[in-house]
Order: C-alpha cells, then sequence, then structure tokens
C-alpha cells in the first residue's frame, strides 16, 4: 500500500466522520443537504485513495478487488455509491423533506376508536380521525372527545429529511438500505452515515497493515 494515498484517505475519513456527526443536529432541510452532500464525496474519495493506493502491490490490488465487491454486494455500501454517483451525475433530488404532522384520534389497542368532535362528527376505528401536515406555527385543530372512554391518543412527528431511491446511469434503482452486513437496519441518513463511517475505518485500518514491515 502507498502510505501517502492513505494517508490522504484519512483525511477524506475524517471529514465524512464530522459530517456525519452534524447529520444528526441540522436545523434546516438545506443544512442537512449540504450536509448529505459532503459526507457522499468523502466517502466517494476514501475508496479512490484506496484503489490508488493498492495499485503497488498484487496483495493490495487483491485485497481493494475484494473490498470494492463487498461494495458492489451490500445494501448499505452499494446505496452510499450510488447515491453519490446520481447526485453527481443526474439532475433528480437524492432525499426528500418530510414536513411535521400531527395526527389527532390515532387508533390504538389501548387508545379510543370512537370519537366525537366538536362539530358533531362521528369517528369510528377509522385509524386517524384528523392529521395536520405542514404547520410551521400554531393552528386550530378540532377537540375530540371519547366515546367509549378509552383515552384519545395524538402523535406529533417532527419534520425530517428522508432518503430516497436513486439510479445509476443505466436506470437500475436502488432503494434506502435496510440492511448492512446481514444486519437489519433502519434507512434513516445518521444511521445510514454513522454505519458508513465505522466499516471505512475498518477498512482504512486493514489497508495500514499492508504497510507494517
Amino acid at each position: 500500500m502507498n502510505p501517502k494515498a492513505l494517508h490522504k484517505a484519512q483525511l477524506r475519513l475524517r471529514v465524512a466522520s464530522k459530517t456525519a456527526a452534524d447529520l444528526k443536529d441540522c436545523k434546516t432541510y438545506g443544512d442537512f443537504s449540504d450536509a448529505w452532500y459532503i459526507f457522499l464525496h468523502a466517502a466517494k474519495g476514501i475508496y479512490t485513495m484506496l484503489e490508488q493506493g493498492s495499485k503497488p502491490t498484487p496483495q493490495g490490488r487483491q485485497w481493494f478487488g475484494g473490498k470494492n465487491q463487498e461494495r458492489k454486494d451490500d445494501p448499505l455500501l452499494r446505496y452510499v455509491t450510488e447515491a453519490r454517483n446520481d447526485d453527481e451525475h443526474g439532475i433528480e433530488p437524492i432525499t426528500e423533506y418530510a414536513p411535521a404532522t400531527l395526527a389527532l384520534g390515532v387508533k390504538t389497542p389501548t387508545s379510543s376508536g370512537k370519537m366525537i368532535d366538536e362539530y358533531g362528527n362521528v369517528f369510528m376505528n377509522c385509524g386517524t380521525a384528523y392529521r395536520v401536515t405542514g404547520a410551521s406555527g400554531p393552528v386550530k385543530v378540532p377537540q375530540l372527545r371519547s366515546l367509549d372512554g378509552k383515552p384519545i391518543e395524538n402523535r406529533f412527528t417532527p419534520p425530517t429529511a428522508r432518503l430516497i431511491n436513486v439510479r445509476d446511469r443505466a436506470g437500475r434503482v436502488y432503494t434506502p438500505p435496510r440492511s448492512h452486513l446481514g444486519v437489519s437496519i433502519e434507512p434513516t441518513p445518521p444511521i445510514v452515515a454513522d454505519l458508513m463511517v465505522k466499516y471505512l475505518t475498518g477498512l482504512l485500518a486493514e489497508a495500514w497493515g499492508f504497510c507494517k514491515p
């Protein structure tokens, strides 16, 4: 392995680690988009440097070939790769903004399924009586009263950024990953980024092992 390439990969890993942490604290969708863009390109840069660094020896080339195949086979590694490529070469967005939602009168095994609102409308086992989407400030919502004695459940979901399907140049679709190295995961940006950083950290540690006398 060429140590110069590994040093440069280490710098890219530092950027990827920082932006992965930043994804947890983004205040706006614009902040998230900026951090996700930087993260994807930093992750790609690590692979580029490892490929260049592996070229001097047959052992290095064989090692990188195996890791590159793993990148193609693993849903999370492949998704991150294709998301970066789609973002770089395509014109469609690779993430989407999901506005905040407020669900009123959510039916669960322990909450009311029979309700009446202040206008006299009756709701019988309908799943959710009302849903308010995208409110950025205080809104007037209908008042609900239980008809079966069970408590009324309301749920607020804060705004978030979501990963969406991406495509390669041949038009093949890659869905947000739900597994990594054989383990099920939730395909949220912070989880995907953290797992990717953990994997790349191990990858770089292996590469440095080729430089030991």
